[in-house]
Order: C-alpha cells, then sequence, then structure tokens
C-alpha cells in the first residue's frame, strides 16, 4: 500500500471518501455533506511540516482510497502543540484491506519529524469499528466525553484513544506509556465495547 502527502488533485476522492462516511451516520460529527469548496481551505490549513495530510492509493489505479489528517489538538494553546489529533477515513470499498494500519504506520513515522510526541483520536461511541481499530495500532482509551453528541435523538459519548510517540533511537521502545488507561467493558451478549 503506497502513502505519501496528500496534493490538490487528490482532494475530490478526499471529499467523496468523507461524504459517504458522512450519509452512513454515527461514523462522523458531521451532519450535512460538506461542499467543494470546503477542501481547498482545509487543504491549506493541514501544513506539510506541521500537521499534513496523507493519502492511501490503490495499487493498481492510483486511486486515494483513504486518508489521514493531523490537526492541531486545541488550537492557539501552545502548551499543547506536541500533541495531534488524529483523523481517519477510508472508502468503503477497501475496509479492512490494510488502509488504515498504513496511514497511521506513515502518521507515527512522521510524528518525531513534525514535533509531536501525542496522537489523539476522538470517537463516537456508535463507531466501535474504529475504537477496535485503534486499539489495534496501539492506541488506547484515554477518556470518555459522557453524552455530549446526539444522534438521532440519543446520547451519545465521545471517546477519546492516545498513543504516545518516543523519537526513534538507541533502546527506544514506542509507546511504552499508555497510561495504564484501559477500554470500556464489552457488552456481554455482542462482544463490543460498552460506554
Amino acid at each position: 500500500m503506497e502513502t505519501r502527502l496528500a496534493r490538490p488533485a487528490d482532494l475530490p476522492s478526499i471529499g467523496r471518501i468523507t461524504n459517504a462516511a458522512i450519509e452512513r451516520a454515527g461514523e462522523t460529527g458531521f451532519t450535512a455533506p460538506l461542499p467543494a469548496l470546503h477542501w481547498e481551505a482545509w487543504l491549506e490549513a493541514h501544513r506539510p511540516d506541521r500537521h499534513p495530510v496523507i493519502v492511501a492509493l490503490n495499487a493498481t489505479t492510483e486511486e486515494v482510497v483513504g486518508y489521514l489528517s493531523l490537526s492541531p489538538y486545541r488550537p492557539g494553546r501552545g502548551i499543547l502543540d506536541r500533541t495531534a489529533e488524529v483523523s481517519i477515513f477510508i472508502d468503503a470499498e477497501h475496509h479492512r484491506r490494510g488502509v488504515g494500519k498504513a496511514l497511521i504506520a506513515h502518521a507515527l513515522a512522521l510524528a518525531p519529524a513534525l514535533g509531536l510526541d501525542r496522537v489523539l483520536g476522538i470517537l463516537l461511541a456508535t463507531n466501535r469499528a474504529s475504537l477496535a481499530f485503534f486499539e489495534r495500532c496501539g492506541f488506547s482509551l484515554w477518556g470518555t466525553f459522557p453524552g455530549v453528541a446526539r444522534i438521532e435523538g440519543a446520547d451519545v459519548d465521545h471517546w477519546i484513544v492516545g498513543r504516545a510517540i518516543e523519537p526513534p533511537g538507541p533502546g527506544s521502545v514506542a509507546d511504552s506509556e499508555d497510561r495504564g488507561h484501559t477500554p470500556p467493558p464489552s457488552d456481554p451478549e455482542t462482544g463490543a465495547p460498552g460506554s
């Protein structure tokens, strides 16, 4: 799976992938499709030297099949500059094909050079597949914001997942500290994480 930094020519695919996730409801906080005009300013705000967007390409067609963006966590608060929020969207036809893992690996490899040593994701509790994915990538549950989202009349939790990143070097062990946080208990009937 080839991954690289996003280019303006990738924006139609990025928009299509994101809007498809919005239509599926419960996967993202957006409630309406994002217009084409949104994406150009969005990409400009994601400077490659600080908070890049990374795309994954189909090996045969070179079409963008997923992307990951790193964004400032609580922008304007300098004490949080070493932490970034990760968002990841993958074309539905390419789920469970290693696209997400390739994107996360690329982002984690870049992180030290970007001045980052913590990466976190903010997930809706309705998106249990994302929680399982991030856990497989070495993230753990760092917190829960109970009932902060409302989907179809129901209160839904926000889960914060995170991962510490050690700079490469002799004897370093990536993600040696996950602060002992554990995911919510599993539902005994479905095996799915609880909220």
